[in-house]
């Protein structure tokens, strides 16, 4: 069912880009070299629900959706997010990047936030190489940047997406409420709650799992709970190094705090790879499968968008701290004895 209070800010982005009633349509040429796409979707970055679809015909596709019933969506092949779309009159096209990913353009916001996000990626390349006394420089550059975009975007679907993408983060009290204040009024109060309906965003219950561990048997988040301390839900893949030294990492911190659980949440397809990556002994964690014929809803209902992504989960299971992306992932891990003390500590 359609949330009231996404509709309106959907329908106030509209009204305010001018593009109540119109059409925003996506060419999508597809690097699909064994050819086993058959559908694009997309799917609302607010509510996850779908949009429009389209199948694919000779290694390309054509999706058409009206532009006022949403504000950003994510175009998926089913297995994998390939880019964010934004709603705007016109065409826009999407085409490999080169990196996994796929670029969007053609329309003027949607090239705006292509290039934010290669300005973003260099931000990003230069916090992994920066000595640790420089991170911090880094991160603030970050921040600026982002504030920048919100405020040239302040009235249109580009400054909105910006501001709940932070929110659904998690981003901090102080850096949500700077960038909602950049906002056109008509729309600050309507992201902010638009927010709270985030499924797996910071403050809201964690959406229930229950996936099989390396047995094929089926085990629940709730299992890995502790009633004296927190609980880390790491979403992460065999072939990604950065989420696979995360884990190791974890899984340290485990053995000197036995208060604290971790649900480990693999997004391999291959389940063979995933089990020989652990071996027999899985340790203190609770290691699952989160993958199925291609398909994650694991990942979708907790809006995974780029790997690893790590939270810290309260003991009875609410959203404590989110981080997605690798930099993030890497704060929260080193804030863990600081961040998850027993209750009353």
């Amino acid at each position: 069912m359609k949330n009231p209070l996404l509709l309106l800010l959907c329908s106030a982005v509209a009204l305010l880009a001018g593009c109540r009633g119109d059409l925003c349509t996506l060419q999508v040429t597809l690097d699909d070299a064994d050819g086993t796409l058959d559908t694009l979707r997309l799917i609302g970055f607010a509510d996850d629900r779908l949009i429009a679809s389209a199948p694919v015909r000779e290694g390309s596709a054509r999706l058409v959706a009206p532009c006022d019933d949403w504000f950003a969506a994510r175009l998926t092949d089913g297995r994998r997010t390939l880019a964010l779309l934004l709603p705007e009159r016109g065409e826009a096209n999407a085409a490999p990047d080169g990196r996994g990913g796929y670029r969007i353009g053609g329309t003027p916001l949607n090239d705006r936030l292509t290039r934010l996000h290669e300005e973003l990626d260099s931000l990003r390349t230069a916090l992994y190489a920066a000595p640790p006394d420089a991170e911090e420089e880094v991160r603030n550059a970050r921040r600026t940047l982002i504030g920048k975009a919100v405020a040239d975007n302040r009235d249109n679907a580009l400054g909105a997406w910006l501001c709940a993408a932070r929110l659904r983060e998690g981003a901090g009290t102080d850096d949500a409420a700077r960038l909602l204040g950049l906002l056109d009024p008509a729309l600050r109060r309507l992201v902010a709650h638009s927010a709270r309906y985030a499924p797996a965003a910071t403050g809201n219950e964690a959406p229930p799992l229950n996936l099989p561990d390396t047995t094929g048997r089926r085990r629940t988040l709730c299992e890995a709970l502790r009633p004296d301390g927190k609980t880390l839900l790491l979403f992460w893949a065999t072939w990604d190094t950065e989420g696979r030294q995360l884990l190791a990492r974890l899984e340290r911190h485990l053995d000197g705090h036995p208060e604290r659980g971790l649900y480990a949440v693999s997004l391999d397809n291959d389940s063979a790879a995933w089990r020989r990556s652990l071996g027999r002994d899985t340790g203190k964690a609770l290691h699952v499968l989160g993958t199925l014929d291609g398909r994650s809803p694991a990942a979708e209902s907790y809006g995974i968008r780029t790997l690893p992504t790590l939270l810290l989960l309260t003991p009875d299971g609410h959203i404590e701290r989110r981080a997605d992306g690798s930099a993030a992932c890497r704060r929260l891990a080193a804030a863990l004895p600081a961040s998850a003390e027993r209750p009353g500590r």
